[in-house]
């Protein structure tokens, strides 16, 4: 499943990103957040290949029609199939969260590299 248009939130509630790798890979991603009228905020780059997640926690306020984008590179073996699982959640919400993944296969030297920066709207 590719990523959602929108993700509706509560902009008044913390509210966390998350990204792990389900297949053996190391992944580099850049994640990006943007309140109505201000800059991009930057969090990331970071890199993970622990089968842990890493989290990120924006406090609010997060109003409507703030964005969030991100951006993945993945290495691995050569031409392996991997996936990455990205989540927008709430905690302490029900029904605010969005789970949503990447997948796709490594070139011959075991790399792949999104060629845009995906962005939704936080609602």
């Amino acid at each position: 499943m590719s990523a959602p248009a929108s993700v509706s939130i509560n902009g008044t509630l913390p509210t966390e990103f998350s990204i792990r790798e389900e297949t053996p890979v190391k992944v580099v991603y850049k994640f990006w957040l943007r309140r109505p009228n201000e800059d991009w905020l930057t969090f990331g780059p970071e890199v993970t290949d622990d089968d842990i997640a890493d989290r990120w926690v924006i406090l609010p306020p997060l109003p409507q029609g703030s964005q969030f984008a991100y951006w993945l590179a993945v290495a691995g073996h050569p031409h392996a199939t991997w996936r990455v699982r990205l989540t927008i959640r709430q905690p302490g919400a029900d029904g605010n969260a969005a789970t949503w993944t990447e997948s796709g296969t490594t070139g011959a030297g075991g790399e792949f590299t999104m060629p845009e920066t995906v962005q939704l709207e936080l609602d």
